[in-house]
């Protein structure tokens, strides 16, 4: 189970900033499906899955669905958005489809295969400085971390200061969107704890968070949250393990689907 925290970084009171009550909504349950399975099929197509594990089967690419619908509603023509820790670039290349330019910051070299996307760039990090961002003040309109703040201890970081410099690098008014945040009442985390113990070879989150110790995270800072759900009941990058009838096949693929999104209605409020 994942949360999916907004914040959005306060405006000073003579700044203009952005609204977030301006937006009107997300789209239809139809077009969301479209816009998933359009970009699912293109890199199938162009032969990208190889490169990127999440991509392997559509039910996997659709742990992305919540993160994806979200984002939608914050891009905006001309905005400049960070991928924190970007990883294999999965991120940054539904942030290019989506017409955005993309700064992928990560202490890897570049995806390959975004080399020729005009809208993507990418800033290798230093280790040996996890936290510090190599970024001028106010430099994006959005920030991004998928399943990233919760590994910063792991490059001998710290997640206050990281929020710290994420807060610096973006704009008054601007977002910060945290997905795949591991839960600390997720019953696959506690589970995986319990198989560990008895001597699984399954690997779990040290670092869980709740809405309340997210919220102390954002305490030092201007951040307000604006929103936050809770999704991703299914361990999905398992799912590519299933037949592919039901791993990539549209029914098989829509009944795990809403099996996600019934047990996200059924979850208690924390």
């Amino acid at each position: 189970m994942r949360s999916t925290p907004t914040s959005r970084r306060r405006s000073p009171p003579t700044g203009q900033g952005t609204k977030s009550e301006g937006w009107r909504g997300a789209r239809g349950s139809a077009e969301r499906t479209d816009f998933l399975t359009r970009d699912q099929w293109e890199i199938r197509r162009a032969g990208l899955q190889r490169h990127v594990s999440q991509w392997q089967s559509f039910a996997t690419f659709g742990q992305y669905r919540r993160p994806f619908e979200t984002s939608r509603k914050y891009l905006r023509s001309g905005a400049v958005a960070l991928d924190w820790g970007s990883g294999n670039g999965h991120f940054a290349f539904f942030l290019v489809r989506h017409g955005v330019r993309c700064v992928g910051y990560s202490f890897e070299g570049p995806p390959t295969y975004l080399a020729r996307e005009t809208l993507f760039e990418h800033r290798r990090g230093d280790p040996r400085e996890p936290v510090i961002l190599p970024f001028a003040a106010d430099a994006f309109d959005l920030v991004f971390s998928v399943g990233v703040l919760e590994h910063v201890h792991e490059a001998g970081g710290d997640a206050r200061g990281s929020i710290l410099e994420i807060e610096r690098v973006l704009k008054p008014g601007g977002h910060f969107l945290c997905f795949h945040l591991p839960n600390q009442y997720a019953w696959g985390e506690n589970l995986r704890k319990v198989m560990k113990r008895l001597g699984a070879r399954e690997e779990f989150h040290p670092v869980l968070y709740t809405k309340r110790t997210f919220g102390d995270l954002l305490g030092a800072t201007t951040f307000e949250v604006v929103e936050a759900r809770r999704y991703g009941f299914l361990w999905r990058n398992r799912l590519s393990r299933l037949p592919g009838i039901i791993s990539d096949a549209p029914p098989g693929v829509a009944l795990i689907n809403w099996l996600d999104s019934v047990l996200e209605r059924l979850a208690p409020e924390e």
